[in-house]
């Protein structure tokens, strides 16, 4: 598995890139890191182009600030709704833009107002129109995301994340304002994998854990198991797997496609190309990648550059990361007999409902800045 991930990086990386990517994978129900890998070597010789921290890993591990990890923060936002019964075709009419309408529309979890009624996310492409669970999952609109945080509440998202390991790299506080569901913490590859490694584990969430065993110099050894807990309900797990495959099949990621075996996933990008994600998962493995440029993502974005000898215009999710993240998967499953994901309850999950199209009646403004955060383009709404 780590040369899997070793492999695909190179083929999509170079060394000598100013961006860097950076793969984690994990095994769900135990929390096994199975690979980390990097664009760039380890080391101090900056004639070589080395990284003298960790890129995959979190500041207490040897890693450093990470990248915003984007849209691929949607999925809790997702899990959220499915927690509090939504269905997966549950939606409701998202504009063009979405401003908060007060202070008071979103608080943080210590319950203090912080919506901005001053500033408007948008769409990269602009998408407003009709959206359920799955084609605003699928297609990554920004404005339908924004609209669902609102409804299932940001504390709510905030404490969905964090359920799932979700802490930033630099180890601060999270930032928990509206547009948290849009990426806007940095993060690093590791955290990211085991957090979608629980959804493949059917909502069981296990600590990252890299060593399994030590011997000591006598021969005594010392084995470390798997810590984990039950943090989703397993029908959520099972119903976000089931809206999170369409991803690669009819969002953001079908150009790229999956894997051959039952797969899902979300692609990140942040505002601007400032950084770009995929994060994955099958019953079997999970696996995070981030590109970005370490020099500093708000101020060399992924724009007009050229990475692993390609030229981008913009660099997107399923630009580089997807191609990684699937290649990676490809070789490091190779052999290993597919488990299938457990079909989604329709009975709880299936259906519209009797608030299919009553949950939000408003369209929400147009107009404005870009988006502060995630975002994927190109996005295409289907026909309701």
């Amino acid at each position: 598995m780590q040369a899997a991930a070793d492999k695909a990086i190179r083929k999509w990386v170079h060394p000598s890139d100013n961006p860097v990517a950076a793969e984690a994978l994990v095994q769900p129900g135990t929390g096994a890191i199975k690979a980390m890998a990097a664009s760039r070597p380890y080391g101090t010789r900056k004639s070589k182009n080395e990284m003298s921290y960790n890129l995959v890993a979190d500041a207490a591990h040897g890693g450093g600030i990470g990248f915003q990890a984007g849209s691929t923060f949607k999925t809790f936002t997702l899990l959220t709704a499915l927690k509090q019964g939504m269905k997966i075709n549950d939606g409701f009419s998202a504009g063009a833009g979405y401003t908060a309408p007060g202070y008071s529309t979103f608080k943080n979890c210590a319950g203090k107002p912080i919506g901005d009624p001053s500033h408007t996310v948008t769409n990269d492409e602009g998408a407003p129109g009709w959206l359920t669970l799955q084609t605003g999952t699928w297609h990554s609109v920004n404005t339908f995301f924004m609209m669902l945080e609102q409804r299932v509440g940001l504390c709510e998202v905030i404490k969905t994340a964090k359920s799932l390991g979700i802490h930033r790299s630099d180890g601060t506080p999270l930032q928990e304002f509206e547009t948290f569901t849009l990426g806007i913490n940095e993060m690093d590859p590791v955290t990211v994998a085991n957090a979608y490694a629980a959804i493949g584990a059917r909502g069981k969430y296990c600590a990252p854990m890299a060593i399994t065993q030590i011997t000591d110099s006598t021969g005594k050894t010392t084995d470390y198991k798997p810590k984990c807990r039950q943090a989703l309900d397993p029908e959520v797990a099972d119903a976000a797997a089931h809206v999170l495959s369409g991803v690669l099949t009819k969002g953001t990621m079908a150009s790229v496609g999956g894997i051959g075996r039952d797969a899902a996933g979300k692609t990140g990008t942040n505002d601007n190309s400032s950084s770009a994600w995929f994060a994955g998962f099958t019953p079997d493995l999970a696996g995070a990648v981030s590109v970005g440029d370490p020099r500093g993502a708000q101020k060399y974005k992924l724009n007009g550059v050229t990475i692993g000898g390609r030229y981008y215009g913009e660099v997107f999710g399923a630009s580089i990361p997807g191609p990684i993240w699937k290649d990676t998967m490809l070789r490091a499953l190779r052999g290993v007999p597919a488990t299938k994901f457990t079909p989604v309850d329709t009975e709880r999950f299936g259906g519209c409902g009797d608030s299919c199209r009553g949950l939000v009646s408003v369209t929400p403004p147009t107009g404005g800045n870009g988006p502060t955060g995630g975002g994927d383009s190109p996005v295409t709404i289907l026909p309701e």
